[in-house]
């Protein structure tokens, strides 16, 4: 049995590439012994004493930002009114009847795809709407 000197798979006498990383096995590299596994090289590295512990010291967390429940996503508010409106002007020179009506879905369906906090969809809905309707009053004479 041939080892590969890049990852340190068995490989048989004959072949010429490793059957795990492809690397060329050429007669300068084959070894007798499998070299030392990455983890393992880690793990003298680092000091861990298991390989899982590797993996987790590698993972960064994040705190999750301070915010309290009743706090609104104005972001998903703003922009399903203005999907609202925005749609509702394209669809009214097509389907003038039911125009409405498709801008208010498309618009609550973008708004509970997008709330990160459901408990916070029962106040996100009816602002949305709103909203868009001062907007509309606004732009419209």
């Amino acid at each position: 049995m041939v080892y590969c000197s890049n990852c340190g798979e068995k490989n048989e006498d004959s072949s010429q590439f490793c059957k795990n990383c492809g690397e060329a096995l050429k007669n300068s590299q084959y070894s007798s012994k499998p070299i030392k596994s990455r983890i393992e090289v880690l793990k003298e590295d680092s000091n861990l004493h298991d390989p899982e512990d590797i993996y987790y010291e590698s993972q960064t967390y994040n705190e999750p930002e301070d915010e309290t429940e009743s706090s609104i996503e104005w972001d998903v508010v703003l922009w399903g009114a203005l999907i609202l409106i925005i749609l509702d002007g394209i669809l009214i020179m097509i389907l003038p009847q039911i125009s409405l009506f498709i801008a208010i879905f498309m618009a609550l369906v973008y708004v509970l795809i997008y709330t990160r906090r459901k408990s916070t969809l029962v106040v996100a809905l009816p602002l949305t709407f709103f909203i868009a309707a001062l907007i509309w009053a606004f732009f419209t004479p």
